[in-house]
Formats: structure tokens, C-alpha cells, sequence
């Protein structure tokens, strides 16, 4: 699957006006090609052979300036790329220092230049939200037709446009069929794979925010202990097991939602090789749980019915995938190796 970082440095790489030329040529090669790239423009701007010549230090201070820039924006998307790949980085990439580094860069440019693809796809890899306020901002949408169309042309990017609407279409007509299903661990895994689907169809549209959600792992919601459910355990983990299920019930009821169906959602086999629960899945099983849960409360008489829906459900979420997770953390330390896979930590998400 590609990442989002990925996608976006590749963006960044094409859009970025040193891309045109080619940055291992020596200094002295690239100022004759910018020369030659500066007089193309004077002639659109209709200027004859005698008022270029007389321009000539004027072009070649255009020409050298530049390759100057090139050069910053060359040295700028290595760095980046650089954080992305560094093997013993084990924090990861330096968002803080990436962030000055764009910021600045395009600060300096973006009122004499107008690069804006170019400094939308870098204040995106970044989250530079003072550029994204802009109206130099070019949305993520317009920046892959844009580049979709330069990669593989014009009719090509429609008729993939049609294809990837039309599977769209067809996907969501089956989840309208999972809402229907009355068994509970049926619809559970229907959803989870519809959702796998749309993260399928979400790297061949990246600009789709919507289905960039289905790329996500949501470690919260993960079937690991799936084959092995609580509620056939013996000992320890198998009491443990009753008092944390008897109130996860008990706080789903009191919040208007199916106890059972709530539960199935962490029970449910997976077709997939992923384990977790795609993050736009498990968004669609809180959507549902708060439009229930606020009619519920509104039943009761409240008036701030949706505002108490909204807290109870996130709240019965957070209590439930925090135990459930617990106690597979707690199978593993009984078990031992049989259970290696259940030893991961909650992800932090940036969606």
C-alpha cells in the first residue's frame, strides 16, 4: 500500500520546477538551458531579436537566479525524502524541523514565484496550515488530476476516473446491504471488508479524503483474539472476562445500543490478512452508535440529547477497546509466544 508521505513526495518531485531540468548536469550547462528557457519567454512576450540582445545581463541574472532556486528546492525535497528514509530515525521523521524548513522555503518564494502545486504538495506532507489557508493552495483533488493526467495522459486519467466511481458505486450498494443484515457477526464482517475494499480502491484515488479513512489501521478495533474468544476461556482469564463484558453491556444498554452487536464488531473474523479494523470502518460503527444512542436519550426526555449521545458512545468505545485489549495483552503473558501477534500498541491517528 502506498503511503500517503510516499504519494505526496512523489507529487512534490514532479511539480517541483527543478524536476524539468536535469539537476546532475554541471552549473554551467543548466544557466545555458535557463538562458535559453528566459529568451523563449521574452519572445511570447513579444520582444524582437534586437531588445533581447540588448537584455542579455538582465537574462542571464534571470537565468543564474534560477538555477540558485532549483538548487534550494533540489537540496529542500532531499532533505525531506532524507526523514522519511533514514533506517535509525526510530522516532520517525522530524515534523517540527520539516515544517520550518517548508515554511521558510516557501515564504521566500511564493511572492515572486508561483510554484503552487509544487508548495501545496510540500505544506501537505508537513501540515502547513498558514499555506493551506491561502488562495495559492491548491486542494489535494486538483493536484492529482493534475498529476495523473501529466503521468498517463489526459483520456486515460477520465476513463479511470469512470472505472474507479463506478466500483465506488457498487461498494457502497454493498454496505447498504450490510446495514440490513439482522445476524450481528455477519454484518460485523461484511463491514469490516467493505471497508477493506475501499481502502483497496482509496490508493488509486488518494485524493478522495474520504476514502483515505479505509488506508488507516485502527488498532482499537482488532480481531486478534478472535479465534480464541473470551467467553469460551477458563481460570482467571475467563472470570476476568465476565465482570468486563457484564459492564461493557451494561453501559451499552444504558446508552441505547445493542450489547451484542457492539460486541460482535471486536469478535468478527476477518477474510483479510489485516487484523485491525480499517479507521473508516470503525468511524462508520461510531456514526451509527451516536444517531442511536441520541434518539435514545431524546426518548428519555433530554434535551441536550445529541450532545449526551455523543459522550456516552465515546466513551463505551474508549472503555471497551481499552479492556479488550488489555485482556488480550493479558492472554498473551498466560499463554506465552502462541500469541506474539496480540503484543501491539494502540496507533496515534493523523486523519
Amino acid at each position: 500500500m502506498v503511503s500517503r508521505e510516499s504519494y505526496l513526495l512523489k507529487e512534490v518531485e514532479h511539480f517541483a520546477p527543478y524536476s524539468k531540468f536535469d539537476q546532475s548536469a554541471s552549473r554551467d550547462e543548466r544557466l545555458s538551458q535557463q538562458v535559453d528557457a528566459v529568451i523563449k519567454d521574452y519572445r511570447r512576450m513579444g520582444y524582437d531579436t534586437p531588445a533581447i540582445s540588448s537584455r542579455s545581463q538582465e537574462i542571464e541574472d534571470m537565468a543564474s537566479a534560477r538555477v540558485s532556486e532549483h538548487d534550494k528546492q533540489f537540496q529542500l525535497v532531499e532533505a525531506v525524502k532524507e526523514q522519511f528514509a533514514y533506517p535509525d530515525n526510530e522516532l520517525g521523521p522530524d515534523t517540527r524541523l520539516m515544517k520550518t524548513w517548508v515554511s521558510e522555503h516557501i515564504n521566500e518564494n511564493r511572492q515572486t514565484e508561483t510554484h503552487h502545486p509544487y508548495f501545496s504538495s510540500l505544506a501537505d506532507i508537513v501540515d502547513d496550515t498558514g499555506f493551506q489557508k491561502t488562495e495559492d493552495y491548491i486542494p489535494p483533488a486538483d493536484r492529482f488530476a493534475h498529476y495523473m493526467k501529466d503521468t498517463i495522459g489526459e483520456e486515460a486519467f477520465n476513463e479511470l476516473e469512470r472505472n474507479t466511481q463506478g466500483i465506488i458505486t457498487t461498494i457502497n450498494k454493498m454496505s447498504s446491504i450490510a446495514e440490513e443484515v439482522e445476524d450481528f457477526d455477519l454484518r460485523a464482517r461484511m463491514s469490516i471488508e467493505v471497508g477493506e475494499l475501499r481502502g483497496q480502491i482509496a490508493e488509486v484515488r488518494p485524493y478522495d479524503a474520504e476514502l483515505q479513512l479505509y488506508t488507516v489501521r485502527d488498532y482499537n478495533y482488532t480481531n486478534d483474539f478472535a479465534p480464541y474468544h473470551f467467553d469460551r476461556e477458563a481460570g482467571r482469564i475467563g472470570e476476568d472476562w465476565k465482570g468486563i463484558k457484564a459492564e461493557i453491556v451494561e453501559r451499552a444498554e444504558a446508552t441505547g445500543i445493542d450489547a451484542d452487536k457492539f460486541l460482535e464488531r471486536f469478535q468478527a473474523f476477518h477474510l483479510s490478512q489485516n487484523s485491525a479494523v480499517s479507521l473508516g470502518t470503525t468511524a462508520e460503527w461510531k456514526a451509527e452508535d451516536y444517531t442511536e444512542a441520541q434518539v435514545y436519550f431524546a426518548s428519555e426526555g433530554n434535551r441536550n440529547a445529541d450532545e449526551l449521545g455523543v459522550r456516552a458512545v465515546d466513551e463505551l468505545h474508549e472503555f471497551a477497546s481499552a479492556k479488550i485489549t488489555q485482556m488480550s495483552k493479558d492472554l498473551v503473558q498466560e499463554r506465552g509466544g502462541h500469541f506474539k501477534n496480540l503484543l501491539h500498541e494502540p496507533a496515534e491517528h493523523s486523519l
